[in-house]
């Protein structure tokens, strides 16, 4: 075969390579896997779990969190070339939220995926999303006396998106390294702190 013909057969194959990596296979697929200590955010919770929040002006009220289902993806390497050439380890975990006499249903809690900028996870709590705003490194000491070191204090001014209009609505909340959420508050300044987790027995 005449060169120039052998270099326009080489230059054609490569377009088509590239143009079909997800059918041929000539693209790489790159894992993403989490690193030690980036899990905390979805390592605090377990199918089941149910957690109780107290409100600190009245002790009567009560809300409570059940984890219903929680998802850990775990990357194989096997990429759709034609979607992406990236396969990410990733947690989601949906729970339904009681304030009251209201009840938010399979709403996705956290979902947190690996990507090559380490993104934050996403957070939804009641009428907050969480994605990528400032947080702030905090302790905390609850009104029982129980302190949280390695927590990040979450303000409202730093959720990129509201969601879902629901009747309580929330200003700002604390995420512990070890125990997931432990402390919000309403929009009229009510505060809820974590008082118990009752399927794992622990008070706090």
């Amino acid at each position: 075969m005449p060169l120039i013909k052998i270099k326009n057969h080489v230059l054609f194959c490569f377009a088509f390579c590239i143009t079909v990596s997800g059918l041929t296979g000539c693209s790489e697929c790159i894992v993403l896997k989490f690193d030690p200590g980036e899990t905390f955010w979805a390592d605090a919770y377990e199918e089941g779990d149910t957690i109780v929040f107290a409100l600190t002006s009245d002790s009567l009220k009560r809300d409570t969190l059940l984890i219903a289902r929680k998802i850990h993806s775990i990357p194989d390497g096997k990429c759709n070339g034609m979607v992406t050439s990236y396969d990410c380890e990733a947690y989601f975990i949906t729970s339904s939220f009681t304030h009251d006499t209201s009840l938010d249903t399979g709403v996705y809690f956290i979902q947190y995926t690996k990507t090559v900028e380490s993104d934050p996870p996403v957070l939804r709590v009641f009428n907050l999303e969480y994605s990528r705003g400032k947080i702030t490194d905090t302790t905390v000491t609850l009104t029982s006396g129980y302190h949280f070191k390695d927590c990040f204090w979450i303000p409202k001014n730093s959720c990129t998106h509201i969601y879902p209009e629901t009747g309580f609505r929330i200003k700002e909340m604390v995420w512990s390294k070890t125990a997931g959420l432990i402390l919000y508050f309403g929009e009229r300044g009510e505060k809820y702190e974590i008082e118990q987790n009752v399927t794992k027995k622990i008070r706090y």
